[in-house]
């Protein structure tokens, strides 16, 4: 898969910004609330200079069906657009999740992947069974 966008012009730029994606090990879980609407084994996990890692679940591992299409986006100059993803939270629809559509050609491996804004999801590593 390639990003679509070309080489991020802010990436040749800023040299000591780094970006490091690599499988999160384990199966990982996003809930909001009591509702479970995320979990993969297939999971990627972002590394960014400055900031906490990112879990990023292939789309097909989110529960798409409880969560709605959002009318707002943000840009990353190292990433790209991205797109959100909202659910109702106390009767009000909020952004609750981001996706790439299409990245720049250092981050190609998350486009279509899906993370999870830090306060409004809950993401860890799943308790093994067994």
């Amino acid at each position: 898969m390639t990003g679509g966008l070309g080489p991020s012009a802010a990436a040749r730029r800023n040299p000591g910004h780094t970006i490091a994606i690599s499988h999160a090990a384990e199966t990982w879980v996003a809930t909001l609330g009591d509702l479970e609407i995320a979990r993969s084994d297939q999971a990627l996990l972002l590394s960014e200079a400055g900031y906490s890692p990112v879990v990023y679940f292939p789309p097909e591992d989110v529960r798409t069906e409880s969560l709605l299409p959002s009318n707002t986006s943000t840009h990353c100059p190292f990433k790209g657009d991205a797109s959100n993803w909202a659910a109702e939270v106390d009767g009000t629809p909020t952004d609750v999740g981001w996706y790439y559509p299409a990245t720049f050609d250092e981050v190609s491996a998350i486009a279509g992947y899906v993370a999870f804004y830090k306060g409004r999801v809950f993401v860890r590593a799943s308790e093994p069974t067994g």
